[in-house]
């Protein structure tokens, strides 16, 4: 279930990412900050590299355990 779970976060940041990035923008009646864009698409961007190496982690941890049975 690790590996499951480790997966759907990783689908979720990369959705949230991809798809979602234009929700940070700011709307045509609102000025432009680009520091405050950069800011928060920043911090999406982050999450998908931290949801990668868990998965990652969650995988090899049920390689290791099926290669000592």
């Amino acid at each position: 279930m690790e590996v499951h779970d480790a997966a759907r976060a990783l689908i979720s940041a990369a959705d949230a990412f991809a798809y979602r990035e234009p929700t940070v923008l700011p709307q045509a009646e609102e000025p432009v900050r680009l520091d405050d864009v950069r800011e928060r698409v920043a911090g999406r961007r982050a999450d998908v590299p931290a949801c990668l190496s868990t998965f990652s982690a969650a995988c090899r941890n049920v390689l290791l355990r099926q290669g000592d049975s």
